[in-house]
């Protein structure tokens, strides 16, 4: 089982009880908590360590299952399969076979607006799951291309302010 998630939790519940802080701690986990796989249960143990002192502290915790998280400095062939598929797509190479499924991508400043909404309001829930809608793997590649048409071919910039629109 990996222990590096686990292990830094219980680095931060030390030094939170030595200083007998309680902050709201907003733990960011992952959706890959609810499988099987060793990165899930890691996170999911590492997240219970903390829930456990919050719970002996009476302080503030909240567990976020993050999904799919893309940005602009998201790495191609590492973290991100919408990374991937864009610098595939920009390059005019067929993207490698992928496994068809669901993916629930968000965006980081998505994270970072409901982070500021869990910091605001003093009622936060425990944890914080579905927080993207489910989009298939071939229509992200399919909209990745229609934007790339867009802008090449008809010189026209694709509208990105509404990051839960398909083109």
């Amino acid at each position: 089982l990996k222990t590096a998630n686990p292990a830094i939790s219980k680095i931060l519940v030390d030094a939170l009880e030595a200083t007998r802080a309680t902050p709201h701690v907003i733990y960011a986990s992952s959706i890959h908590e609810d499988g099987e796989s060793i990165y899930g249960k890691s996170k999911q143990i590492a997240g219970d360590i903390i829930e456990r002192w919050a719970t002996n502290a009476n302080a503030d915790f909240t567990r976020i299952l993050l999904p799919h998280i893309y940005s602009e400095l998201v790495r191609p062939d590492y973290n991100s399969v919408i990374a991937t598929f864009c610098r595939d797509i920009a390059n005019g190479k067929q993207p490698k076979q992928f496994k068809e499924g669901e993916l629930h991508p968000l965006h980081a400043s998505e994270v970072c607006k409901l982070i500021d909404e869990i910091i605001s309001n003093a009622s936060s829930p425990t944890v914080v799951r579905n927080i993207s809608m489910p989009w298939l793997v071939s229509d992200i590649l399919e909209d990745i291309r229609r934007m790339r048409d867009l802008y090449l071919e008809q010189l026209v910039i694709p509208d990105l302010r509404d990051s839960r629109q398909l083109y």
